[in-house]
């Protein structure tokens, strides 16, 4: 007889974390977590690990604002003792085509009691005195914006998992989910099959090829989200919040080191979609010179700054900007949360609640109907095998 589990988790980016975190917390005895290579080795530990609540869809809002509540207690709630959440702030430029959602979202969010506000040009320049506006002309101050230690913080919510109970298990990897009649049946991973009720597919870029053979197919696709490493001059002073540009579509925060950490919030422009398990790490030597123009219009002083390196990651991206959070049709007990497009920080605390009050209460307790996958139902096959070329990775603000 194989092995069975209460649950199976496939892949421990945050969202899986989260997941086998919130399952294992609430009593399942046997929550076995798989992850083929390294914790937070996809898009979870190579991105900016931006987290804030600026999203004018209603959906992305409100997981948002769930998921801060957790990030703002993250010791409390996942029982350590590190610091992984820093409040740094978060300024939005944009020009007269942004000011309208600008408005409209600070208006939700101090709706819902945040001290999010529209800023002048000079206001701006107090708290980020060295910048250039000459093309920015409306601006937005979220204050408890901040900024995650990605991979640390993955590990912490990992290990809080593990100490719920959960069966860490990197370096083990799901091969295919198997469903019988309609119900999930478990995992065939590369060490064997594992029995399970409950199959929690986490799994970023890769979760769509666990669903094709079960007939399920969606236009995400995988793209590489590069970010940029430059040294800051030294009287570059105060810190820096975190800037999002949306005139060049580009995220500047510090980074330890006295470094800048400079990446994309616009789309991720690639000839043809990567292929997950073999792409390269690193950051293309283009997009490190346009980040560094962009920076040096953005801020004159980093004329003076030195590249220190860059690196990249795989996102799972979908055409509509919007996650697929879902218990897939016509297989009982197998669920799916994948396509974040490069913002599951912001969400995954929510998700991994959800996900476990849907699986053992019956239902989540938050809308999230517009997250189905069968709002792709119209899609054609030869286009959810193709993916989507140019497709966009979401702006932080949609």
């Amino acid at each position: 007889m194989g092995e069975r589990a209460d649950a199976v988790v496939i892949g421990c980016g945050i969202v899986g974390a989260n997941i086998a975190f919130q399952l294992a917390r609430r009593g399942l005895k046997k929550v076995v977590v798989l992850e083929k290579s390294a914790i937070a080795a996809g898009a979870s530990g190579k991105g900016g690990a931006i987290v804030g609540s600026h999203f004018k869809h209603d959906v992305k809002w409100r997981l948002a604002r769930k998921s801060f509540e957790s990030w703002a207690n993250f010791n409390d709630v996942y029982g350590v003792k590190e610091h992984y959440f820093e409040r740094r702030g978060q300024v939005w430029l944009g020009g007269s085509d942004h000011a309208m959602n600008m408005r409209s979202i600070v208006e939700l969010q101090r709706a819902a009691g945040s001290d999010a506000r529209l800023l002048s040009a000079s206001e701006v320049h107090d708290l980020v005195p060295q910048i250039s506006l000459e093309d920015s002309v409306a601006f937005a101050y979220e204050p408890d914006g901040g900024m995650v230690d990605a991979i640390g913080a993955t590990s912490a919510v990992a290990e809080a998992a593990h100490r719920a109970g959960a069966d860490l298990r990197v370096g083990v990897a799901a091969r295919a989910i198997s469903v019988k009649r309609t119900h999930t049946d478990g995992v065939k991973t590369d060490a064997g099959t594992i029995s399970s009720p409950l199959v929690f597919n986490a799994a970023n870029a890769w979760a769509m090829r666990l669903l094709k053979p079960l007939g399920i197919r969606f236009p995400m696709s995988a793209a590489r989200a590069q970010i940029g490493l430059f040294r800051r001059p030294d009287d570059f002073n105060p810190p820096l919040p975190i800037v999002l540009d949306l005139i060049q579509g580009t995220h500047m925060c510090d980074y330890p080191g006295n470094l800048m950490l400079v990446g994309r919030i616009g789309r991720l422009q690639e000839e043809s979609p990567p292929d997950p398990d073999d792409y390269p790490e690193n950051a293309d030597w283009s997009v490190i010179r346009q980040f560094r123009d962009e920076v040096w219009r953005r801020f004159p002083i980093m004329r003076r700054s030195a590249f220190r390196g860059g690196f990249s990651g795989i996102n799972d991206i979908n055409p509509d900007a919007l996650p697929i959070i879902d218990r897939v049709p016509d297989a009982e007990g197998l669920f799916v949360a994948c396509g974040f497009n490069g913002a599951g920080f912001c969400f995954a605390p929510a998700i991994g609640q959800l996900m476990a009050e849907w699986a053992l209460d019956g239902a989540p307790s938050t809308d999230i109907a517009a997250l189905t996958l069968e709002r792709f139902a119209a899609t054609s096959s030869e286009d959810a095998s193709r993916g989507m070329k140019g497709a966009p990775r979401a702006d932080l603000n949609e």
